[in-house]
C-alpha cells in the first residue's frame, strides 16, 4: 500500500472540519436529549420562550456586530431586539421556529468551519466583523442563507423599535396613535411576566 503524504494545510483543514462536525453532532445530540433546548427560562435578556440563552447570546453578538452604535442610536437591549425576536418566533409554525434556532446554532459554530478557533459569540468584535465580511463572497448557499436571514431579522427588530426612528428620519405612523398591543402580544407579555 502506497500512501502519499498530505500537506500541512490539508491536514489542518481536515482536522478543523472533523472537530466542527463532531462538535455539531454532540451539541445536536445533547440538545435532543434535553428536549428542545432550554427555552422558557430566565436569561440575561429576560424570560425567553423560544430561544435558549446560548442562541440569544449568538443573536445578541450578531446584532452587536452589524448594528450602529453611538450618535444617539439605542443599544440592542433598549431596542429589545432579542425579546421582540423571541416574541415573533413564539407565534410561528414549529418548523419555522426550529429552522430559526438551527440558523442561530449554525451561526455560532460557523467560524470553526472556516478555520477559526473560536465560536462566533466568543470572538472579539473586530474579529466577528472581519469574519462576516469574509463571507460576503461565499458561494455556499447555506452560509449565505444563515447570515442573510440573521441580518434581516436583526434589522427588522432593531429598526422596528421606536427608539431608532428619530435617528433614521422616520416620523412614526401617520395616524400618530399610541401603540396598542394586540391579543398575541398581550398573551406573550403575560407568559414572560411583563403584563
Amino acid at each position: 500500500m502506497n500512501l502519499e503524504p498530505i500537506s500541512r494545510r490539508s491536514f489542518l483543514r481536515f482536522g478543523a472540519t472533523c472537530t466542527a462536525a463532531t462538535t455539531a453532532v454532540v451539541m445536536g445530540g445533547c440538545s435532543w436529549l434535553n428536549g428542545q433546548n432550554k427555552a422558557n427560562t430566565d436569561t440575561e435578556f429576560g424570560k425567553l420562550l423560544v430561544m435558549d440563552e446560548a442562541q440569544a447570546r449568538t443573536l445578541f453578538t450578531f446584532a452587536e456586530t452589524i448594528l450602529p452604535t453611538g450618535n444617539g442610536f439605542p443599544d440592542i437591549k433598549t431596542a429589545k431586539v432579542i425579546n421582540r425576536t423571541d416574541e415573533e418566533f413564539y407565534f410561528v409554525d414549529s418548523n419555522i421556529k426550529s429552522d430559526f434556532k438551527l440558523a442561530l446554532d449554525v451561526m455560532e459554530y460557523l467560524p470553526v468551519f472556516y478555520g477559526e478557533f473560536s465560536r462566533f459569540s466568543k470572538m472579539d468584535h473586530s474579529d466577528r466583523l472581519a469574519f462576516l465580511k469574509s463571507l460576503n463572497d461565499t458561494t455556499n448557499e447555506t452560509v449565505r442563507a444563515v447570515v442573510n436571514n440573521c441580518r434581516m431579522i436583526t434589522y427588522n427588530m432593531y429598526y422596528g423599535h421606536e427608539s431608532t426612528w428619530q435617528n433614521i428620519g422616520y416620523d412614526g405612523p401617520f395616524s400618530r396613535r399610541p401603540e396598542v398591543l394586540g391579543e398575541q402580544r398581550r398573551h406573550y407579555a403575560k407568559l414572560v411576566g411583563e403584563e
